[in-house]
């Protein structure tokens, strides 16, 4: 009964937003509602930073221009998978202060962006950096070019009923070639209460095929200290920009889970078809049919489907 609901609603949902927009469309009640939220969030920003730094004096236009690459995103997302349908919530945001020359940075998420970009079959390999509680955090950059970022950060990690203080410092690197564009991540991550050290490192290759196609392949690694857990995850991914509203990814993944202290691993194959829709500029949805198979399951093919609406405010 669930399933059938969910494919009449996404039925209905896709068809009615098929039409074509207006050359000179009215305002409706949801730009109205969009336009106030997002007005709200860059006003707030602007408090905070003359709170922080009010003596330090900047142009209004630059000013503007910093405030306005601040996002607020929110993600509503429903897995139907081994015949049960699963909500999820991702959020994402930050708050780029212009008087501390955008060094200084607030940031608050619910998922990190690899989850979201992703959808992993089984994401419980990142439960210390990935968890469903939300992160709040103050992310301070030591150095940031274009090419290069050093950053440390603060923050803590909410619940309802308890929170728990993490650290963490982490490194980004772009390196560029005629062939393709590489990006070098590493992140180590204290959590005071729970978890102990946590440590990331990622390698991504990138190369733009012409106007419409992109390959990418990344590399993650994720090692626990407290379970002495090694996670390794390898993913190629071919996207194809069918307009400018419409995109398809097509990709292939290998995770596997290595666990020393119960003598334990664990392998999870996954193949996927991505459709993304932006219904304008602050409106999108993903449809995501995945085949996947799972070492604890005797390889045996499964199969999943993921919708996902999103709402991007301060845009």
């Amino acid at each position: 009964m669930c399933r059938n609901i969910f494919f009449i609603f996404l039925l209905l949902f896709s068809v009615s937003l098929s039409a074509k927009e207006g050359p000179a469309q009215k305002e409706t009640f949801f730009d109205r509602y969009h336009r106030i939220i997002t007005q709200k969030y860059h006003n707030f920003i602007r408090k905070i930073d003359t709170f922080l730094s009010d003596t330090v004096e900047i142009e209004e236009h630059k000013l503007d221009e910093i405030i306005y690459k601040n996002r607020l995103e929110t993600v509503f997302s429903f897995q139907y998978k081994e015949h049960q349908l699963k909500p999820n919530l991702y959020l994402r945001g930050n708050i780029l202060l212009p008087r501390t020359s955008e060094r200084l940075e607030l940031v608050f998420s619910k998922q990190t962006d690899t989850r979201l970009k992703n959808q992993t079959i089984d994401p419980s390999y990142e439960r210390g950096i990935n968890d469903e509680h939300v992160n709040v955090g103050l992310k301070y950059y030591f150095m940031k070019r274009k090419d290069f970022a050093l950053y440390s950060k603060l923050g803590m990690r909410l619940n309802l009923s308890k929170f728990d203080l993490y650290a963490k410092v982490g490194a980004r690197q772009y390196l560029y070639n005629s062939l393709f564009r590489t990006i070098l991540s590493a992140n180590l991550y204290h959590y005071v209460r729970e978890d102990g050290f946590i440590a990331t490192g990622g390698v991504d290759f990138v190369r733009e095929m012409g106007e419409r196609f992109t390959l990418e392949q990344d590399n993650r690694v994720v090692w626990r200290e407290e379970t002495d857990e090694t996670t390794t995850e390898h993913i190629l991914k071919l996207y194809h920009q069918l307009d400018n509203r419409n995109r398809l990814e097509y990709w292939v993944s290998l995770l596997t889970r290595d666990d020393e202290e119960w003598n334990f691993c664990s392998d999870t194959y996954t193949a996927a078809i991505k459709y993304h829709h932006k219904i304008n500029k602050w409106l999108f949805y993903d449809i995501i049919p995945q085949l996947y198979r799972q070492r604890e399951d005797h390889f045996r093919l499964e199969r999943a489907i993921t919708f996902n609406f999103g709402i991007t405010f301060a845009r």
